[in-house]
């Protein structure tokens, strides 16, 4: 007998209705995990609002309600952001965190879907959220499910890209690990404002002074016109990555560039290694 006789022989499944649910409004995008053997349900993520549910449906006594992640809690301050649950939570970091998904939708409704961590033990509190995910289909695209693989060393998201394609983006654990550091985000030299970077002509200036002799000025304006081919280059790309944007229906990024929900602050860290006020 193959494996469908085995799942032919299981009980019949039987659907219970939460009872810690708002009957008068939409109930979805919650996460479970099981954490002490109990099913927990994650029905806000911000607030951080965790309630244990019995087999039946019944929710327990032990409920939890944190707000103490000071970037999501300004990130939904406004009404053009609401942050929502998706897929489930595992185990991480050995077993000393949970590590979830969330996404962000606002006005647009389009997504920015992150990984965040919450504590292994009650209050589960909130304790990191990452960059964006690198999903296919930009922020039309909206994951559903959550694993490491059997190895142990890999984290597989499978998600929708634009409701038409099933994808799964199958990432190392250290490269999720480090989607939760955003100091290279907005720590990073702004060459505009470091005063190492210097260019001896501006680009596509010809040189000021007295005629250059010798040498060394000529470097210098090799070096300047260098430079100024570099600084072409690169705003041809910026407008070629433009173009591949507009191309996969993202020109709503372009038009409403507060679409991106976390932002940083340039060469500063909030406390939580998140800030929500200028895009990177």
């Amino acid at each position: 007998a193959g494996p469908g006789g085995a799942v032919a022989a299981l009980p019949p499944a039987a659907g219970h209705r939460f009872t810690c649910q708002d009957v008068h409004h939409a109930n979805k995008n919650w996460i479970g995990f099981s954490h002490a053997g109990v099913l927990h349900m994650i029905t806000s993520v911000q607030p951080h609002a965790v309630h244990a549910v019995g087999e039946d449906g019944q929710c327990l006594s032990d409920s939890f309600l944190t707000d103490a992640y000071e970037p999501l809690r300004r990130l939904t301050d406004g009404a053009d952001v609401a942050v929502h649950g998706s897929a489930t939570a595992i185990p991480w970091r050995n077993g000393t965190a949970y590590l979830a998904l969330l996404h962000t939708k606002d006005r647009s409704k389009k997504y920015h879907t992150m990984a965040y961590m919450f504590e292994a033990q009650p209050p589960f509190a909130v304790t990191a959220v990452s960059r964006p995910l690198p999903l296919a289909g930009g922020r039309s695209a909206f994951a559903s499910s959550l694993s490491v693989l059997p190895a142990g060393d890999k984290v597989a998201i499978g998600y929708g890209a634009a409701d038409v394609e099933a994808r799964a983006l199958v990432v190392s654990i250290g490269y999720m690990e480090s989607l939760m550091d955003w100091s290279g985000q907005c720590d990073a030299p702004d060459p505009a404002l470091d005063a190492s970077v210097h260019l001896d002509a501006s680009p596509g200036a010809a040189p000021s002074g007295p005629a250059p002799t010798g040498r060394a000025d000529a470097a210098r304006i090799a070096r300047a016109y260098h430079y100024s081919g570099f600084i072409l280059a690169s705003a041809l790309v910026a407008a070629a990555v433009a173009c591949i944007r507009l191309a996969y229906g993202h020109l709503d990024w372009l038009l409403h560039p507060r679409a991106l929900p976390i932002r940083c602050k340039p060469k500063r860290l909030d406390r939580e290694g998140l800030a929500l006020t200028r895009p990177t």
